[in-house]
Formats: C-alpha cells, sequence, structure tokens
C-alpha cells in the first residue's frame, strides 16, 4: 500500500478535503478538492486505467533560479505506461509562469518514464461523462457480474460491437442496464462515455478498442 509522499492538507474554512473509496485499488485514496474528488471518480470507470495514487512522490526542479519540490497530484498507472495528472480549475491556468513551470515539471517527467497532462474541468466534468461515472460507480463497488466473460463474448457472435439490449436479450437478462453496467463499471466491457448510456448504446470488449 502507497501512502502520499506528502501530507494532505486538512479541513479548513472553504477547502474541503476528504477521502475517495477507490474500486481499483481497494483502498481509501485521499484529495485535496472536489475537483480532484471527481478525477478519481472518472479514473475509477476508465477502463485503460489499472491503479492510481495521490501525492505519489516528490519531484526537486529549478524555476527562475529557485530550487522547488513539485508532488503530483495523481499518478495513474494505465494498461500501456504510467502518467501525472496536475488537477487544476481553469480558472488557475491564468496565474503567471504556470506553464513555463509545467513545461519544466514535463521534461523532468519524461525522463523519469511518465507522461504528463493537466486535467480542468473540461476534462473532468462534462456531461454527460460525469453523470454516466456517477450512474457506474455503484456497481464498480458492488459488483454483480453474473454471467462468466465467456458467456458475454458469446452473446456478440463474432460482432465487434452491439448494443446492452442485445447483448441482454442473448444472455437471458430480464433488465438490461442491471445485467450489463456491471461489466462496463469493472473495465471488462467498454461504452462511449461522452454519450448517454441507454439501452442503445454500443458495448464492446477493451481489447478491440486497442486494435
Amino acid at each position: 500500500m502507497r501512502e502520499p509522499a506528502r501530507r494532505v492538507v486538512t479541513p479548513s474554512k472553504g477547502r474541503v478535503v476528504g477521502r475517495f473509496f477507490s474500486g481499483k485499488n481497494k483502498r481509501h485514496v485521499p484529495w485535496e478538492s472536489q475537483l480532484e474528488r471527481d478525477c478519481m471518480r472518472v479514473l475509477d470507470i476508465l477502463p485503460e486505467v489499472e491503479a492510481y495514487w495521490s501525492q505519489p512522490f516528490g519531484l526537486m526542479y529549478e524555476h527562475y533560479g529557485k530550487v522547488k519540490t513539485y508532488y503530483p497530484d495523481i499518478e495513474v498507472k494505465t494498461r500501456t505506461g504510467r502518467k501525472i495528472i496536475e488537477v487544476k480549475p481553469n480558472s488557475k491556468l491564468i496565474k503567471s509562469g504556470i506553464f513555463d513551470r509545467f513545461e519544466v515539471i514535463r521534461d523532468l517527467l519524461r525522463e523519469k518514464g511518465y507522461s504528463f497532462e493537466v486535467w480542468t474541468e473540461d476534462q473532468i466534468r462534462p456531461e454527460p461523462l460525469l453523470s454516466n461515472v456517477k450512474l457506474l460507480q455503484p456497481y464498480r463497488l458492488l459488483g454483480g457480474t453474473l454471467y462468466s466473460v465467456i458467456a458475454i463474448a458469446r452473446a456478440f457472435e463474432g460482432k465487434e460491437r452491439i448494443t446492452i439490449r442485445e447483448l441482454a436479450r442473448k444472455i437471458s437478462a430480464d433488465e438490461a442496464l442491471e445485467a450489463v453496467l456491471p461489466y462496463i463499471a469493472e473495465g471488462k466491457l467498454c461504452v462511449d462515455l461522452h454519450q448517454p448510456i441507454t439501452e442503445d448504446s454500443l458495448v464492446w470488449f477493451f481489447e478491440e478498442a486497442e486494435q
């Protein structure tokens, strides 16, 4: 179990902090802003994400002649590599010199094998992405995959993508969303999270998306 490299700030007037229970990490992950919490909600559902950590390490860097320490907001392990996500509200990106600092940090992280991304409300809270994530989250925590992956694969009958309704019918499930959403929440199946999830939504196996 990895603990944050820096002590997470405590609640104060005007600042809300907390801990998010990650279904992928099987533990609570601390967050220091509600935007960070929502970022973790999204990461917990994205099928390419395997695990993530808050404040994973300290990185020494020089900026305008001063040596500073950067503590990444979130480190993410995906199926293809590792990246650092800096979570920032759009309003804070207008701060003078912030992009110069990020470029220095990006170069240092690249040397260590990390990519670097800045996520704002635009990446974390667009609709219907956030609503879909909130819909799927309970299935991530509670599970409920009643059918084997082999049975699900057979239902595709060689097709790359089928609708949730069609999949539910082929596995003889009475409630289409209740039957299929757990597989999406656990990363066994993919769906377009940027479109409202309905019984007519197309689903596919993650491996198909990689090809």
